[in-house]
């Protein structure tokens, strides 16, 4: 018995030690510590995992640009700008700005991570990524094309849609540019610890 026993723990052993080989290098200990079991309970990114968010997500963008169309009385390509430059804002804000969960149990674990370093453990170019990264693709698109590429809406759109996209790009994943909406004792790198110290 205590041999069937060895042998079980050692198959569980190589499963896990195989499993833990398969986990993808590009992402970083902190994000691969909670990423699985993490993101099923945590709060701020388990709400995009869903089919419906999607579906609210493109109809959220809809009403925007149908509320700036109607209320400001413009024509459709300004509004389409206005929408534009909404949904910059808000998807910044949301994802790469605001850190940590409104989870008050998950006791500070994702404190030092925006909603886009918690999406999917911090794996790059996944379903939900990839998502959220071609919907303000195509809203500028179709911006730029229904403003006839104009030099102003070129000047307006472009850079709103590069900060996003450099924002969601990997080599950004962690990083914060200047010490910019760093979390003291999180974002600190080994080099200014050693100088406090």
């Amino acid at each position: 018995s205590r041999s069937r026993s060895r042998s079980r723990s050692r198959s569980r052993s190589r499963a896990l030690l195989a499993a833990m080989g398969k986990m993808d290098k590009r992402v970083d200990s902190y994000s691969k510590l909670y990423s699985e079991e993490a993101n099923a309970r945590n709060k701020s990114v388990a709400w995009m995992y869903e089919p419906t968010a999607r579906v609210l997500y493109i109809l959220g963008i809809g009403m925007t640009f149908m509320a700036t169309w109607t209320i400001t009385e413009t024509t459709i390509p300004k509004a389409l700008t206005m929408t534009s430059v909404i949904h910059f804002a808000a998807t910044f804000s949301v994802l790469h700005w605001i850190k940590g969960s409104p989870d008050f149990y998950d006791q500070g674990t994702f404190n030092g991570l925006t909603a886009w370093e918690q999406l999917d453990g911090g794996e790059h170019f996944t379903f939900t990524k990839k998502y959220l990264m071609l919907v303000p693709t195509l809203l500028t698109l179709l911006t730029l094309y229904m403003n006839e590429y104009s030099t102003v809406a070129l000047a307006i759109n472009v850079p709103v849609w590069l900060v996003l996209m450099i924002g969601k790009s990997p080599m950004m994943h962690r990083v914060r540019l200047m010490g910019v909406n760093s979390t003291p004792g999180i974002d600190d790198s080994g080099h200014d610890m050693k100088k406090s110290s």
